[in-house]
């Protein structure tokens, strides 16, 4: 990993890390801010302003330091309120932010797509340890090049409720703390926050074992991988969750432990679960169990061909269990399972 330049401010005070490009901020102040753009040039505003948005372009290649101070009260590196694509509105030149966002941002609540379509690479690992009062970082980090995601990330901030989109479309993260949410008890929306993370390698086992109050996986893992096996107490302490729909849809994880949903009986829909996770080699047993609310097992497994190919394996017999639920194709192609000929037609 990068080594972190030394620097020493005041939880006053917000230093970025940018390179050749555009930076472009949105800014909410009270009482004046200064910005320091790292290349002899500043900027002093007056008054408050809540929908400020500037922006500075690098035209050479180097490190540009950028020092705001002041009563900053919120920040996004995109322009908010400009119209047009966000491809337009980004900022290109961020590459880390090397100091927690500052206290005078303390009464924040919302986090939400700060950083989407940026290039920030690295964070501070305590970023938001000023900012105890956020309950949502929907879309944090969308498209973001984030190299490393810090285990102490989201540690101060207990009131968080909704992480959905937080590291979606991330193309260099290979792996995820295992503590990165045990400090959110609160938190119930982890839809998509995994989506589309083609490098990710594991999952750990206890990610969300302090989560108590999760509700939503909706595609949380779609399309990442390749993952060597998906822990089978993954959710075994999210007893509230109501959707798993998508939550692995072409996921390339090869092998599912034992008891993956076992815990989840208030969960309903299983829609597309493992829709096209065509890499799936072995499942593990007692992944469900009888008396839940599950009522939707549509395209659950299906085209996870490779299912019992090279182990023999059987996928979970959902049909006895929760027999009028929503079926259609829930095992389509996945003809090489050791219980294929026991699955009803119109589950296949």
């Amino acid at each position: 990993m990068e080594s972190w330049p030394a620097f020493e401010g005041s939880s006053e005070t917000l230093m970025l890390l940018c390179g050749q490009n555009i930076l472009r901020l949105t800014l909410s102040y009270v009482d004046g801010l200064f910005i320091d753009w790292g290349d002899g040039t500043s900027t002093t505003l007056e008054g408050t302003n809540t929908r400020y948005q500037t922006s500075k372009t690098y035209s050479t290649d180097g490190d540009y330091y950028v020092t705001i101070i002041g009563n900053l009260k919120d920040i996004a590196f995109y322009w908010k309120y400009s119209s047009g694509s966000i491809f337009n509105r980004n900022s290109t030149a961020l590459r880390a932010v090397l100091t927690p966002l500052p206290s005078t941002m303390s009464e924040n609540t919302d986090c939400s797509l700060m950083f989407q379509y940026s290039s920030v690479e690295h964070i501070h690992p305590g970023l938001f340890s000023n900012l105890t009062n956020v309950t949502s970082f929907r879309g944090l980090f969308t498209m973001a090049p984030l190299k490393e995601i810090p285990e102490t990330l989201f540690k101060y901030c207990p009131l968080a409720t909704d992480f959905s989109n937080c590291f979606t479309n991330n193309g260099l993260i290979t792996a995820i703390p295992e503590k990165l949410f045990e400090h959110n008890p609160l938190a119930e929306n982890f839809s998509y926050c995994f989506y589309t993370l083609p490098e990710l390698t594991s999952i750990p086992e206890n990610l969300f074992a302090n989560n108590p109050a999760a509700t939503d996986f909706s595609y949380g893992f779609g399309s990442a991988g390749p993952i060597d096996i998906i822990p089978g107490n993954l959710f075994a302490n999210n007893p509230n969750v109501r959707t798993f729909q998508g939550c692995f849809e072409r996921c390339g994880a090869k092998e599912i432990g034992a008891g993956l949903f076992y815990n989840n009986l208030l969960a309903e829909d299983f829609s597309s679960c493992f829709l096209w996770a065509d890499s799936l080699v072995y499942v593990g047993g007692n992944m469900f169990q009888a008396g839940g609310a599950a009522n939707n097992f549509t395209s659950f497994m299906a085209n996870c061909h490779q299912i019992g190919g090279y182990r023999p394996s059987a996928v979970p017999e959902v049909w006895t269990m929760y027999p009028t639920a929503a079926h259609d194709r829930a095992f389509y192609n996945v003809p090489m399972a050791s219980n294929w000929n026991q699955i009803p037609s119109d589950w296949k």
